[in-house]
C-alpha cells in the first residue's frame, strides 16, 4: 500500500514538474514570437472591421440609433459605452453595458437603445487577427446620445 501510494506521489510530482517546464518554454516563446512581431513590417495582427454597404460602425450607429423621445423631451443626453465580442466567424456575442449599475434610471433607456444599435450589427464585421488567424476580439465602444 505504502508502494503504491509512494509511485502516485512521484509520478504526480514528475507531471507537475514536466507541466511547469512546458509553461516556462511556452511562455519564452511567446515573448519571443512578441518581439520578433514587433519588429515585423507585415503585422499579422488586425482588429476586426465593420463590413456593412460601406459604411464604418460609427456612421452605422448614427443611421441605426433612435434617440429615445421621451428622454429627447426632457433635453437629457448620455455617453453610453457597450463592450462585445467579435467571434471568429464575424459574429457579435456578449453585448453589455460595464457601467450599467451607475447609469441613473432616468437614463436606462439610453442604455437599452445602445444595447440594440450593437446587437443589430451581429454577422457585420470581418474577425480581428492574431497571428495572422482569425481570432475573438472584445471590443468596447462609446456611443455619445447628444441633442443638437
Amino acid at each position: 500500500m505504502k508502494l503504491i501510494l509512494v509511485l502516485f506521489f512521484v509520478l504526480g510530482t514528475i507531471l507537475q514538474l514536466n507541466a511547469q517546464v512546458g509553461d516556462t518554454i511556452q511562455k519564452d516563446v511567446i515573448k519571443k514570437d512578441t518581439l520578433i512581431r514587433n519588429f515585423d513590417s507585415s503585422q499579422k495582427d488586425a482588429m476586426p472591421v465593420f463590413n456593412y454597404k460601406g459604411m464604418d460602425f460609427s456612421e452605422f450607429i448614427m443611421e441605426n440609433t433612435n434617440y429615445p423621445k421621451d428622454l429627447k423631451k426632457k433635453g437629457l443626453e448620455a455617453v453610453i459605452t457597450i463592450r462585445f465580442i467579435v467571434e471568429k466567424d464575424g459574429s457579435v456575442s456578449r453585448v453589455v453595458c460595464p457601467d450599467s449599475s451607475s447609469i441613473p434610471m432616468n437614463k436606462r433607456a439610453f442604455m437599452v437603445e445602445a444595447l440594440r444599435v450593437v446587437n443589430l450589427s451581429n454577422n457585420k464585421w470581418k474577425p480581428g487577427k492574431r497571428l495572422g488567424v482569425d481570432s475573438v476580439t472584445v471590443l468596447q465602444i462609446p456611443i455619445l446620445f447628444e441633442l443638437e
